[in-house]
């Protein structure tokens, strides 16, 4: 995922991940947008895997929680 940043004032850079708002202020470094970049292109990964279910069924029976197998 690249990052499209855009200058907001004079020394403030920023760039939108789905509904996440990333601000670069200050003196900016090819070091720091190469690294919000990097962070910007793993955030859907961890949204998934925060939003997966599986792993919270490594530490609940479903059926003990709430009756059903199947409840999401």
């Amino acid at each position: 995922m690249a990052l499209n940043f855009t200058r907001m004032g004079p020394a403030t850079w920023v760039a939108r991940i789905d509904h996440i708002t990333l601000y670069l202020g200050g003196e900016v470094s090819y070091a720091q947008a190469g690294l919000a970049t990097k962070v910007g292109a793993s955030l859907p990964a961890v949204r998934d895997a925060a939003s997966a279910s599986a792993y919270l069924d490594l530490f609940v029976d479903r059926t003990k929680a709430s009756g059903r197998p199947d409840e999401p």
